[in-house]
């Protein structure tokens, strides 16, 4: 059977539409979180690109199309990746496939209507590799490593990169005219498997999200705050105040990620009230037991963080074996039923460096390594 462009074109465009207004539909009317509305930024600037195409394709005098849509396809791919990163509890970064998207835009617009309907392929084939290959790297770390559909999403994630990747190679060796390339890997093979990653893309982000919205560790209860638990945007700006400072004064910091292990369980057995009194004595514990001269804020619902000068090797971790002992021997109830238990991750910045989001991310890292043994108590330190 032989497919001609326009039907591809259409049938692709049509799918889009429907795959992007129900996610966007969807993120709205149920739950609209920050990492719904990245993903839904995807989803509109995927239409966009369909749109852009379908213009180009009907008025082939319509150049600038082009541009629109390379822009749109790269900037999609990299918000994906950038929502990912926001359900791992990292920094989006959108910031970042905005800049590329205008770089890969403005490809096309340099070389004008000379330029034809491949005009910035390579830059646009290239960005696309990238930030799909990232997605694939996001989706096998932190949280989304523990899901099943975040592993899908992960795996379309590379079939794109890959694919993507073999496209701007051949269309350099090859040209976009060789047959061989047209077969395999031009316009018609691209919008057929795009269909289909934009299909399981649509349907794995919903269940992921959904998973989101059941994990008992998503929202903060109200009325959590301890007396000197600052909030995560808070703990950030005098954090990295602090760590401009310790640059200047050459002080090692000690940086102790505290998440509360078993949550789950005790939502499970006692119900989601008790899960919140649990938040709220950990909250009051990471307070409590810091050091004098030290931060203490929230990153999420069930994971604190203490920010403070080092002067020995063994600081950050006595802070953490006096939070985890307390934390085993503070009843949650009256009824003293159940306690609390924690996982640990602890560096500094003589091993992560001064940046804010160097030294979270290597704490992170070494935290997921304390939840992967499944063992609450776990202490895992980056030295």
């Amino acid at each position: 059977m032989n497919l001609d462009i326009t039907t591809v074109a259409a049938v692709s465009g049509i799918i889009v539409i429907i795959c992007g207004v129900t996610f966007i539909l969807n993120t709205t009317l149920r739950r609209n979180d920050l990492v719904g509305r990245i993903w839904s930024v995807a989803f509109v600037a995927a239409i966009l690109e369909t749109i852009a195409y379908t213009v180009q394709g009907m008025e082939p005098s319509a150049w600038w199309a082009i541009a629109i849509g390379n822009s749109a396809l790269v900037f999609a791919i990299g918000v994906l990746w950038s929502g990912s990163r926001a359900a791992n509890e990292r920094r989006p970064l959108y910031p970042i496939p905005l800049a590329v998207a205008v770089i890969v835009g403005a490809a096309v617009l340099l070389r004008g209507p000379a330029g034809g309907p491949w005009a910035g392929s390579v830059e646009m084939f290239t960005a696309t590799a990238v930030f799909a290959g990232l997605g694939f790297v996001e989706t096998s770390r932190g949280w989304l490593a523990r899901s099943l559909n975040a592993r899908i999403l992960g795996i379309a994630s590379l079939v794109m990169a890959l694919y993507y990747a073999a496209r701007a190679v051949l269309i350099l060796i090859l040209g976009h005219r060789d047959p061989v390339f047209a077969t395999g890997f031009g316009t018609i093979p691209a919008t057929i498997i795009d269909m289909g990653l934009v299909v399981i893309g649509t349907v794995t982000i919903s269940l992921i999200q959904q998973e989101r919205f059941k994990r008992p560790g998503l929202v903060i209860p109200s009325d959590s705050e301890a007396e000197g638990l600052m909030s995560p945007g808070a703990f950030r700006a005098v954090a990295e105040t602090w760590l401009r400072r310790s640059v200047r004064d050459r002080v090692t910091l000690a940086l102790v990620l505290v998440e509360l292990a078993n949550i789950d369980e005790i939502n499970l057995a006692f119900g989601r009230l008790m899960g919140d009194n649990a938040i709220r004595l950990m909250g009051r514990l990471a307070v409590g037991d810091a050091p004098a001269a030290a931060l203490v804020g929230r990153l999420s619902r069930r994971r604190f963080a203490i920010l403070f000068p080092m002067e020995d090797e063994d600081d950050a971790r006595i802070v953490a074996d006096r939070i985890n002992s307390d934390a085993l021997t503070s009843p949650i109830d009256d009824a003293d039923r159940f306690r609390a238990a924690t996982f640990t991750g602890i560096t500094s910045t003589r091993a992560a460096g001064s940046r804010y989001d160097d030294l979270v991310e290597t704490a992170e890292a070494v935290l997921d390594l304390a939840i992967d043994s499944g063992k609450p108590g776990t202490i895992e330190y980056a030295a």
